[in-house]
């Protein structure tokens, strides 16, 4: 392995350890935040090792306490996303149901002189931010 892939590898470690601090918070605008640099990384790992020939063990001093760190920062990572995943789901649920209820509360009626009426359930606006 390369200086510069091994530089590229912890970076990507960090990354992860950054973005599963964000995700253990729910901070989803600053774990999203890092999705561009992640991307990024990964893409400069690939082009690293295509073409590469695999090191053998003997090679790479250091590199199993870097590979655990990465495997370590991935199966976390890979919890908290579920988890968050699990958490918006239940937010769109709650929404999707609120919404629902108001739209059917509409009430009808005759207004003046007999005219028949409805009352249009109040507006509903969402925002939400990534």
């Amino acid at each position: 392995m390369t200086v510069s892939l091994i530089a590229a590898v912890t970076r990507l470690a960090d990354i992860l350890a950054r973005e599963n601090a964000a995700l253990q918070t729910m901070d989803m605008e600053a774990a999203t935040g890092l999705l561009a640099e992640k991307t990024s990384i990964l893409a400069d790992i690939a082009v690293f090792q295509k073409g590469q020939p695999a090191d053998p063990p003997a090679n790479r001093p250091g590199m199993d306490d870097l590979a655990d760190k990465l495997r370590t920062q991935v199966m976390e990572n890979r919890r908290l996303l579920e988890i968050a995943l699990i958490a918006q789901g239940r937010v769109v649920s709650l929404i999707a149901r609120a919404a629902s209820v108001q739209h059917n509360r509409t009430i009808a009626g005759y207004g003046i002189g007999g005219c028949p009426t409805t009352s249009r359930p109040p507006a509903l606006a969402i925002s939400a931010r990534a």
